[in-house]
């Protein structure tokens, strides 16, 4: 306390005063150091796009800057990928299908093979069967 100075003769209004006076000001605060440019350079990049091109670029990159809602959002985001599974399951399953037949009509194929050249050689051998009979 200052000698002299009786708190309690101050007028309540002039305490008040004091106070506001040592209070530092609200003002604008102070950008801090390069931002300004960079605001400047972000707004003559995306100067020609407008909010709905802007909201449907955050939705397809899933951006917190939707405007929908974000339950609403996630549900369709599962929904999409449920989809998605289920159709690779689905093409996984056609082509798992497809090798089998592969497999199945390869498999005809070599037996046929191995029947055929069986059939060769038992004609071959009862050919020299019959051959060694007549000599």
């Amino acid at each position: 306390m200052r000698k002299g100075i009786d708190p309690n003769s101050i007028a309540p209004e002039q305490a008040k005063e004091k106070q506001q006076a040592s209070k530092p000001k609200p003002g604008p605060a102070k950008q801090p150091r390069g931002k300004k440019g960079k605001l400047k350079k972000i707004q003559s990049k995306y100067r020609d796009q407008d909010d709905e091109e802007r909201e449907l670029k955050m939705m397809l990159l899933g951006s917190a800057g939707t405007k929908q809602n974000p339950i609403e959002f996630a549900k369709q985001k599962r929904e999409a990928q449920l989809k998605e599974l289920q159709n690779k399951k689905q093409q996984n399953k056609e082509q798992n299908e497809n090798e089998e037949n592969e497999t199945e009509e390869n498999n005809k194929e070599n037996d046929n093979k191995e029947n055929d050249n069986k059939e060769n050689d038992n004609k071959e051998n009862d050919n020299k069967e019959n051959d060694n009979k007549e000599n």
